[in-house]
């Protein structure tokens, strides 16, 4: 059935629950299940409290009701870490995070990061725990080195890196879940790392896996709620591109939310601009093709076509066609060679004969060919918004605008909000600054926008029609990532009417809505001087 589209866009475990993709399969979305253990941020956070992040007794909870605590704030602090090393943002990751030691010497260096318990309950004993060593040096202690963990009741486990593979270069410390002995609310994570020579050891990830994860270059840190840019197991950078992903059904399908109006904002850090990022909203997706005057050509009346309409399959439609499934295909004459006349004629659907119709030889089914709205914002390197579709062939049929961080404040390193509103076929976006700066608390979004395209009307590349919503992102900084996306307002449903050009009694109406039947009279309408109640299916708006 149709779920209601949620506001937050992260998960605790991971898992994009609630997506579906055509470049990554369904099942491979839904089973990246994973923990942050720690992510190593060094930067204070505000975010809004959510059933996950409660670390609160159910008494506390007594006198507040689910509004009181959707509307409060929290601060999320920097991990903390008493250490040795350097935490934070590393240059030679791209930005990413890490926890750094630098060895002049040979020697011992440590990090203890005291914190709230870290759930790893729900994950098999067969699942692992995983600490990525990035540029490995054969310098690094194997037998010496260690992470070790512990809970609030003082139970200890000590975990050595004896299996990290010897030799320099990406490298991975894995264990089973079983080998924590029961330690799976840590509260406590130490690292113990013990060179033999000057070296520089980066800890880019603590996190664990269930057997499902696959890497690709985004990913939620689940500690933060972040979708930002990670490294995989070994700290490589991944290769696979995050996939654009829409909004689904448990199950994608015919359930999936497709809403005709939509607004959408989308919270991100700008990162340090030192790459090509993108973020992109789509609008209305629909896997179909525009629909063109031979689709309704070449049937007989009365008989309903495989393909092609007429005038009676039409009306029996009860609206205006607006998009196909097939594609305009010429065939060459050299393919038909081999071919009897009758394999080429419309036989009826009870012959067993192979029949091929002219309509059928000159089309194709078109699985790949794609039409929704593209709003697609550049940042970094390259500062733009443009607006297109999947149909937009050429940049001077997309709408581009260029943002000039000289005289707009747009800057690195700071938080913003993408507004989207498509209402019918007029698309508006703007960016608005928000006050939270990566060392101070959050403040309201500001409501005067930096960035305005002002309303953009368009019929034809906004047509109004429904259709999911959905999002891509590709972040070549490391320190750059999205905090949430939110639904502002979606409209599924409406009603159409004839147009009423004169204060006469109104005859009937036909209400069009995705839960109903085509075509619904009203009943116990004031029957006025003897009118009759019919369908007009002759001056109906599409």
């Amino acid at each position: 059935m149709p779920i209601t589209i949620t506001e937050d866009f992260n998960n605790a475990l991971g898992k994009f629950e609630y997506y579906d993709t055509d470049v990554v399969s369904y099942e491979a979305l839904t089973q990246r299940k994973h923990t942050d253990i720690r992510s190593f941020w060094n930067v204070n956070f505000t975010t809004l409290y959510n059933l996950f992040n409660l670390n609160l007794d159910i008494s506390q909870l007594n006198l507040m009701d689910m509004g009181a605590i959707e509307g409060s704030q929290t601060i999320l602090p920097r991990e903390p870490w008493v250490t040795t090393g350097i935490l934070g943002s590393s240059a030679a990751l791209g930005n990413r995070n890490a926890l750094t030691f630098s060895f002049s010497s040979a020697g011992t260096k440590t990090g203890v990061s005291a914190d709230t318990p870290v759930d790893l309950t729900s994950y098999a004993s067969t699942d692992t725990i995983t600490v990525s060593l990035p540029s490995c040096p054969a310098a690094l202690d194997r037998a010496n080195s260690y992470v070790e963990l512990s809970d609030a009741n003082s139970n200890i486990v000590r975990l050595y890196f004896t299996n990290v593979t010897t030799g320099t270069g990406n490298r991975e410390a894995t264990w089973p879940i079983s080998a924590l002995n029961g330690v799976l609310r840590p509260t406590i994570v130490k690292f113990s790392i013990t060179a033999t020579a000057a070296c520089t050891v980066r800890i880019s990830a603590f996190r664990a896996f269930a057997a499902g994860w696959t890497p690709t270059k985004l990913d939620l840190d689940t500690r933060r709620g972040f979708l930002t840019p990670i490294l995989d197991k070994d700290g490589s950078v991944p290769a696979t591109a995050f996939p654009k992903i829409w909004r689904s059904d448990a199950s994608p399908g015919p359930g999936d939310p497709r809403p005709i109006n939509s607004s959408l904002s989308v919270v991100f850090c700008t990162g340090s601009f030192a790459s090509s990022n993108t973020l992109t909203l789509y609008l209305r997706g629909r896997r179909e093709d525009f629909i063109t005057q031979l689709d309704l050509d070449g049937t007989d009346p009365g008989v309903l076509p495989a393909y092609g309409e007429n005038q009676a399959s039409l009306a029996a439609r009860g609206h205006q066609p607006d998009y196909g499934q097939a594609a305009y295909n010429p065939v060459p004459q050299s393919a038909l060679e081999g071919l009897l006349q009758s394999d080429l004629s419309y036989e009826p659907p009870t012959d067993t004969t192979p029949a091929r119709s002219q309509a059928e030889i000159e089309r194709t089914p078109d699985f790949v060919s794609e039409s929704w709205i593209e709003v697609k914002l550049n940042f970094g390197t390259t500062n733009s918004l443009v607006i297109g579709t999947t149909e937009t062939l050429t940049d001077s049929d997309r709408y581009t605008y260029t943002i000039d961080t000289g005289t707009v404040p747009f800057y690195p390193n700071n938080h913003y909000v993408l507004n989207v509103d498509l209402e019918d076929n007029k698309l508006q976006a703007r960016i608005h600054p928000m006050t939270l700066q990566q060392a101070g608390p959050a403040s309201p979004m500001n409501p005067t926008p930096i960035f305005d395209t002002h309303v953009v009307l368009d019929d034809f590349k906004f047509k109004r029609r429904r259709g999911r919503v959905g999002w891509g992102f590709s972040f070549g900084d490391g320190d750059a990532y999205v905090d949430s996306i939110r639904t502002r307002k979606l409209m599924f449903g409406e009603i159409q009417t004839n147009n009423f050009e004169s204060l006469t009694p109104v005859v009937g109406a036909r209400l069009f809505a995705g839960g109903t039947a085509d075509k619904t009279l009203p009943t116990g309408v004031f029957n006025y001087q003897n009118s009759v109640i019919t369908v007009d299916k002759y001056n109906a708006q599409s």
